[in-house]
């Protein structure tokens, strides 16, 4: 995996470093101090977000760096702190601590905003390794920055339930909020809610039927000596 923070090498013309008052962030309004969570967010875009023809053109064909951009300024995405793209097999860093951005409703004033770029509705869409990586880059990023990280929680606990109860969603919360939050010692308040925001639910923490380990397929001769009542000698 990829460790980028641009927002320490914005390329020039990138609102990355010098984020503008605006609908979907303020810059300063607040100081790392206060910064003391991560909240977790899956964008729900099959194979993450794209890069248009026009965009990919703009960077010459690279499109990596026209996807770092989409990330930058995008509908959508751009009020993440950060990403973990597997298209890129990269976590990118893309705003300051003391960025107030307006990923996450009543929990956008004490967190940073992380997003898992894709899909997140069975293990096979989830890059797990890639997806704790990232989550734990994020979190000492931040405390190098100055945050008193300790607690992460789930954008489902703060936003509207119609359309966030499943935000980030069961397979990335158990297989990488709660194994990151053991490896660094960080806190899940799983009844804690803000505003119109729902509880982490228990099957959450719970092994989701799709994460379970699926037996081998018996042989002909084991389906026979199962019928049969015997066991293989």
């Amino acid at each position: 995996m990829r460790e980028i923070e641009t927002y320490k090498t914005a390329p020039t013309g990138w609102p990355i470093a010098r984020v503008k008052e605006g609908a979907w962030a303020q810059k300063q309004p607040r100081s790392v101090a206060v910064v003391t969570g991560v909240t977790m967010h899956v964008t729900g875009v099959r194979g993450g977000f794209g890069v248009s023809p026009k965009l990919l053109a703009r960077f010459n064909g690279d499109r990596s760096a026209a996807r770092l951009y989409r990330y930058s300024t995008g509908w959508g995405v751009r009020a993440y702190h950060a990403i973990a793209s597997p298209a890129e097999q990269a976590s990118i860093i893309k705003l300051e601590a003391e960025v107030l951005s307006h990923h996450g409703h009543g929990l956008n004033r004490f967190t940073l905003g992380w997003a898992y770029d894709g899909l997140a509705r069975a293990l096979d869409d989830l890059d797990v390794p890639l997806a704790r990586a990232s989550l734990a880059h994020t979190i000492r990023d931040a405390l190098e920055q100055g945050c008193p990280i300790r607690k992460i929680y789930a954008h489902r606990q703060s936003g509207e339930p119609r359309k966030r109860a499943g935000d980030p969603g069961p397979i990335i919360w158990s297989r990488v909020a709660e194994p990151v939050a053991r490896e660094l010692d960080l806190e899940i308040d799983y009844e804690w809610t803000t505003g119109p925001g729902l509880p982490i639910p228990a099957s959450w923490r719970e092994r989701p039927p799709e994460l379970a380990v699926k037996p081998e397929p018996a042989s002909p001769v084991g389906r026979l000596l199962a019928i049969l009542g015997k066991r293989p000698s």
